[in-house]
């Protein structure tokens, strides 16, 4: 038990994505089955679904990165206005921004804020792993789901092989003869 409950836990994230390729297939299945009962043979209907989605996901990621690149845009500029702000405040406070031979429009900017260069190169060569990563776990999730939409006999397959069904077991049993001493 403790062997089985190991492998399982070691193989997580590959048991995850097996489940979401199936639970995948079945969502790609579900949205195929109108266009069938409407006469569209089976790969036409599974063809249709699977270009909609990636057009409906392209299109949400398109907007989605126009929508992220002007938020990124308007927190910027609120920071870079929110710096001058503290620069002035300070300046009327009597205290000096650093390096003080400059105005202070030219003294504040991000390098005030962070410090440390690698640091910034580390965080970001992080994020796009990360995101890389990411991106290869969904193209593996939507690979399984189109190969078993593909070949729809390989999801019992599966299933029979990571769940055997009681009798299917019990006459496994059956057949192993019994040793006797």
């Amino acid at each position: 038990m403790t062997a089985t409950v190991a492998l399982v836990w070691a193989a997580a994230g590959a048991l995850l994505m097996i489940f979401g390729g199936l639970l995948l297939a079945a969502i790609i299945a579900a949205l195929a089955r109108p266009l069938q009962w409407a006469g569209l043979r089976r790969g036409w209907a599974f063809g249709i679904v699977i270009v909609f989605l990636f057009l409906a996901i392209g299109g949400g990621l398109f907007y989605g990165g126009f929508t992220l690149v002007g938020q990124f845009n308007e927190l910027w500029h609120q920071l870079r206005e929110q710096l001058l702000g503290l620069a002035r405040a300070m300046t009327e406070m009597g205290i000096e921004p650093a390096q003080g031979s400059g105005e202070a429009d030219e003294q504040i900017g991000l390098d005030t804020l962070l410090p440390n260069p690698s640091g910034i190169f580390s965080s970001a060569s992080q994020a796009m792993f990360s995101v890389l990563g990411t991106l290869g776990n969904v193209f593996i999730v939507v690979f399984i789901a189109i190969f078993l939409v593909v070949q729809p006999g390989s999801i019992g397959a599966v299933s029979s092989a990571c769940f055997p069904s009681r009798s299917a077991s019990a006459s496994t049993r059956r057949s192993v003869p019994r040793q006797r001493n």
